[in-house]
């Protein structure tokens, strides 16, 4: 599925402040950007590039949209989890529920995410 944004963490510097990093699915990952928040829509969580992997970035987001500045908080938002391996997922009780996709995801400052199904 080839979505206009690529979303991932900061693999460069995983110790930066700007958590996260943000390009145009067509640039290159050495054309990315780094920035503190990012609110994305339309999201599918997908393998990453050759390029990203040997970086230790596994999964990334793909979006039809997204940028690095919003005060928008959508309705309905849960905080997302990573598995630390390749799956995203909802806590529920105790149990997880992994998703593939997602309506909106709001990556925080703090690199706490959030998203609506």
């Amino acid at each position: 599925m080839k979505t206009p944004f690529i979303v991932s963490a900061n693999y460069f510097d995983r110790t930066s402040p700007q958590r996260w990093l943000l390009r145009p699915d067509q640039d290159t990952p050495s054309e990315l950007n780094a920035v503190y928040h990012v609110l994305a829509h339309n999201v599918h969580f997908g393998n990453s590039s050759a390029m990203e992997e040997g970086f230790g970035c596994r999964v990334v987001a793909n979006c039809e949209s997204a940028n690095s500045y919003s005060n928008e908080i959508p309705d309905g938002e849960f905080e997302l989890k990573f598995n630390g391996h390749d799956r995203f997922y909802k806590a529920v009780g105790s149990l997880r529920k992994y998703l593939n996709e997602v309506k909106t995801l709001r990556l925080t400052k703090d690199g706490k995410m959030f998203a609506t199904v």
